[in-house]
């Protein structure tokens, strides 16, 4: 049979660690029963024998080490998420308010730009209206002119 071995450095090492927190933020209790630690256990295969060789037993050993590993850097980012999970949130609200502000300015911009083209197209339309409205009048006083003229010369020509 082997002898026990004393732990590594990196072993102490999470050992010493403090545990992990029990909510995931204040308000979000971490969701660990036994219930579903239970169900992870059942996901594994089942143990047919104990390792009897010494690969068997290392294999077991690293086995056991990487599932070890593997519940550290989760529980690491389980606390990194408490530490700084709220503020990646207001840091991301605030560039969404952000984006919303420059797109309400953006779109108060456009709107005044499509109503000053509106406004200078309207007043191109008017000037142009008028003007053509004033040579319409011009061209029925010449006209009004000439009938008059012609209505004399008439005149005339009846009274000789």
């Amino acid at each position: 049979m082997m002898a026990l071995r004393e732990p590594n450095i990196e072993e102490r090492e999470l050992a010493r660690k403090p545990k992990p927190p029990q909510t995931l933020h204040p308000h979000v209790p971490l969701q660990l029963s036994s219930s579903s630690l239970a169900a992870e256990l059942a996901r594994l295969p089942a143990r047919t024998s104990t390792p009897g060789t010494d690969e068997e037993w290392q294999k077991a050993l690293n086995n056991a080490r990487s599932q070890l590993e593997h519940q550290r850097i989760w529980h690491m980012n389980l606390a990194l998420l408490q530490t700084y999970g709220p503020y990646t949130w207001r840091i991301h609200n605030y560039l969404l308010e952000a984006t919303a502000k420059q797109a309400e300015t953006t779109l108060e911009e456009l709107k005044q730009r499509y109503t000053d083209v509106n406004r200078e197209r309207k007043n191109s339309q008017w000037t142009e209206l008028i003007t053509s409205n004033l040579q319409i009048e011009m061209a029925n006083v010449v006209l009004d002119a000439g009938v008059d003229r012609l209505n004399k010369k008439e005149a005339e020509l009846a009274s000789m």
